[in-house]
């Protein structure tokens, strides 16, 4: 009686065969061709006497729930064998049964070591831009089973749509090496042409942008095939877009429909803008180029209480570096309901602005001066600078001295 609950048959460069088809014949095995012989047979004594196994450990019989003195049945077989599959994860189970001089049969688990995924191999290798590897999550080194399998060919043709391709016909086939017990898994795909966009619509942000604006800013157009990377820098740049003029937390998302008999899909962009959001420095004059690229709001068009703070960081290290050593950077958020707004102010004492006067390293006798100088980024001041230092710099000094 031999179950191989994992898929993994034998042999070289199966074909595709569905789990539940695959279960479907486990079940006929053990619920029907077993009991058959031994009915027309008898060749063993309905009385379990010992069990053992082979090929693994004897602590893993302690999960079989067949114990000596049960009645042997095809049922208690498959509840044993299952124990030992989901214990041990092997890839091929037999049982062997022997009648023993006292009358009773023993039970003779022989478990392999299982298989393992070394790579998946997408053919045609140019159907897409990049190695499928790069597209996935692919579980490589794992255990190699036909769940693992369904799962890698969800996942291509999940891909494949997103490249357009939304009526892609996918056969995997996989070659076992028995020594290594590596699995070579080789998805082959057949695609038609990628669909095309037969129409696009924009909802919502009117008032604010045109729809030749959005149209302009989304980069993609009536015509162009569907590609889901695409759209999404479509929505990214048409959300920058909002963020730029101060409407953060906007929402930009698209919505698919796609016509099977055409091969098109009809798009519609969805914009929900975020709420006005005003930032300000005060205590210290900054450009507004600065400040955007200090406080993190702006780059992720959100209003969040992490990302407000990491801002002050932001902007205390910068003072910092500019000489103000003792400066403290405290952050405020102010939220007007009414006017669907926001105003983050950054309330700055930056105290007295100093200048590096001397920089040392003392006790080294390994490198040239100029040599750990150059690696610290601390600086004095010269003739167009007031030098550069700041505690974080201090810290990483230390550490690139270290290294």
């Amino acid at each position: 009686l031999c179950f191989e609950l994992s898929g993994v048959y034998g042999g070289v460069d199966r074909g595709w065969f569905p789990s539940k088809v695959l279960m479907r014949m486990i079940c006929l095995m053990s619920w029907v061709l077993f009991p058959l012989a031994l009915a027309a047979q008898q060749p063993y004594p309905a009385s379990v006497g010992t069990i053992a196994i082979a090929g693994a450990s004897e602590t893993l019989l302690e999960v079989v729930p067949i114990q000596p003195g049960d009645i042997l049945s095809p049922e208690a077989l498959r509840l044993s064998i299952q124990a030992l599959f989901e214990a041990g994860a092997f890839g091929r189970i037999n049982v062997d049964a022997s009648e023993s001089p006292d009358g009773t049969t023993a039970l003779t688990f022989i478990v392999e070591e299982p298989y393992f995924l070394a790579t998946v191999i997408l053919s045609p290798a140019t159907l897409l831009e990049r190695p499928i590897s790069n597209y996935l999550n692919l579980p490589h080194g794992e255990r190699f089973s036909r769940t693992q399998l369904d799962a890698i060919v969800t996942a291509v043709s999940e891909q494949l749509v997103r490249e357009g391709y939304f009526q892609a016909d996918i056969r995997p086939t996989y070659e076992v090496n028995e020594q290594s017990r590596l699995v070579t898994v080789t998805v082959g795909v057949s695609v038609g042409s990628p669909a095309r966009i037969r129409t696009l619509d924009f909802e919502g942000g009117e008032q604010t942008f045109s729809a030749a604006e959005l149209e302009n800013a989304f980069g993609e157009e009536v015509g162009d095939d569907f590609v889901v990377e695409r759209l999404e820098a479509g929505t990214e740049s048409i959300r920058s877009e909002f963020a730029d003029l101060g409407f953060l937390n906007t929402v930009v998302d698209f919505v698919e429909s796609y016509d099977g008999v055409e091969n098109v899909v009809d798009l519609s962009v969805v914009v929900q803008p975020g709420p006005f959001t005003l930032v300000q420095v005060r205590g210290y004059d900054l450009e507004d180029a600065t400040l955007r690229d200090l406080i993190p709001v702006f780059e992720e068009g959100s209003v969040d209480p992490d990302l407000i703070e990491e801002g002050s960081a932001g902007l205390l290290e910068y003072l910092r570096r500019e000489g103000f050593f003792e400066a403290s950077v405290r952050a405020e958020l102010i939220a007007a309901p009414r006017d669907n707004a926001f105003q983050v102010n950054y309330l700055v004492d930056s105290g007295e602005r100093y200048s590096v006067r001397e920089v040392r390293i003392e006790g080294h006798r390994f490198f040239d001066d100029e040599f750990l100088y150059d690696a610290i980024g601390i600086s004095r001041n010269g003739l167009f600078s007031r030098g550069v230092f700041s505690p974080d710099l201090l810290e990483d000094a230390a550490d690139t001295i270290e290294r």
